[in-house]
């Protein structure tokens, strides 16, 4: 019975996990993934650096979780084109989801 159990776990969890993506989020998002960096400029600014060498700036409930310097994160984001920072070093973006962490 035991032994049931597990695989009846097993495959439950197999069928049914759903990796979220960033239409599951509305029009205007997307993913990214890339790399936290801390930036000593201005009392400390935080930078998130796309594997395409993009550069954002996080904002949004989730982001707080992501403000260590060389986290690899993959994240779901939308644009806020109305945000300007004092550190102007990306995109500013509101992050979504966190899909995973590394």
């Amino acid at each position: 019975m035991k032994f049931h159990a597990w695989i009846l776990a097993f495959l439950i969890a197999s069928c049914c996990s759903s990796k979220q993506s960033a239409a599951d989020y509305g029009a205007g998002a997307y993913s990214l993934t890339g790399t936290m960096k801390h930036i000593p400029l201005e009392g400390g600014c935080w930078q998130f650096t796309a594997g395409d060498g993009s550069t954002y700036q996080l904002a949004g409930e989730r982001a707080a979780t992501l403000l260590v310097d060389g986290l690899r994160a993959e994240i779901i984001v939308k644009d806020l084109p109305e945000r300007h920072t004092i550190c102007m070093t990306g995109k500013s973006v509101e992050v979504l989801t966190i899909i995973k962490t590394y």
